[in-house]
C-alpha cells in the first residue's frame, strides 16, 4: 500500500502498489490526480489550521484579515444604526400622531357614512317596485334601471358606503394647534 495527499484538498489517500504512477481521481475532491511512483515521498500532511497554499497567501497579504474584519464589521454598525435609526424615527412618529387631536366630526376613523344610503351602498331603485315594473303593453317585466334587484348603487357615495372626511381629510386626526 501506498499513502499519499491529494494536492487539492489535502486528503489522505490510500492505493495499491500496482497502480503507482497511474491517474485516479480523489474521492473527496473528485480532482484527477496522479498516484506517486514508487521511492516518491508523500507531500508533507498540513497544520490543523488550514493548508500551506492558504497560509503563504495570506503572508502576502498582511492586512486582508484586517480588511475583510473591518468591512463586516462596518457593515454590521451600518445594520445595526440603520435599524435603530428607524425604530426610533417610527416610534417618534407613532407618538406625534397619538399626540395629535382626534376629529369630532368623523370620531377619528376618518370616513364618515353617507346620508343618502346610511352606509348600505345602496338605494331603493326610484323606477320600479320590488324590482319589477309595467312595460308600455302594460305588462310586468324586470325593471332596466336595477336588472330586477329592487336596489341601485348609491350615487352619492359610488357604492362604498361612506366618503372622506373633509374636516381631517380623511386621516381621523386634527392638525397640532398652530400648525399647517
Amino acid at each position: 500500500m501506498i499513502y499519499f495527499f491529494c494536492s487539492e484538498c489535502r486528503e489522505e489517500l490510500e492505493a495499491e502498489d500496482s497502480i503507482r504512477g497511474t491517474r485516479m481521481k480523489c474521492p473527496a475532491c473528485l480532482k484527477d490526480l496522479e498516484v506517486p511512483k514508487a521511492g516518491s515521498k508523500p507531500a508533507p500532511r498540513p497544520a490543523a489550521g488550514g493548508s500551506r497554499e492558504s497560509e503563504a497567501g495570506l503572508e502576502a497579504q498582511p492586512g486582508a484579515r484586517f480588511i475583510l474584519l473591518v468591512l463586516l464589521l462596518g457593515l454590521v454598525g451600518l445594520l445595526i444604526v440603520g435599524g435603530a435609526g428607524y425604530t426610533l424615527l417610527k416610534r417618534e412618529r407613532e407618538r406625534k400622531e397619538k399626540a395629535r387631536p382626534t376629529c369630532a366630526t368623523c370620531g377619528g376613523s376618518g370616513k364618515i357614512s353617507c346620508a343618502a344610503c346610511e352606509g348600505r351602498k345602496t338605494r331603493a331603485c326610484k323606477e320600479c317596485v320590488q324590482g319589477k315594473r309595467k312595460n308600455f303593453r302594460d305588462q310586468e317585466e324586470d325593471c332596466y334601471v336595477c336588472s330586477g334587484k329592487a336596489t341601485t348603487d348609491c350615487p352619492v357615495c359610488g357604492a362604498r358606503g361612506n366618503y372622506g372626511c373633509a374636516a381631517c381629510g380623511g386621516t381621523g386626526r386634527l392638525d397640532a394647534p398652530g400648525k399647517k
